[in-house]
């Protein structure tokens, strides 16, 4: 297992979550916590296998890919973000 942090910077956001091939998607988005009280940075500390994944994440009910990752295209005419864990 490797220790890695998704991170995102969305002004105005005040839910975020993360999802992907690591939380079986819809079905347990992790919560991501402000890097301080009152900043529009949000991160989360995932524990995870070596391998690329495959995410979005979700900010206030919306799903996004994250702009700072590597994009690909999904299965549903959108763009999914890549996590590469090593």
């Amino acid at each position: 297992m490797a220790r890695t942090t998704v991170e995102l910077e969305w002004p105005g956001a005040k839910d975020v979550y993360v999802a992907g091939d690591f939380t079986d998607w819809e079905q347990r988005p992790l919560r991501m916590r402000r890097r301080q009280a009152g900043q529009d940075v949000f991160f989360r500390v995932l524990d995870l296998p070596a391998g690329t994944y495959e995410y979005k994440l979700i900010v206030d009910g919306e799903w996004h890919p994250d702009p700072n990752a590597q994009q690909v295209p999904n299965d549903r005419g959108s763009t999914n973000s890549l996590l590469y864990v090593e």
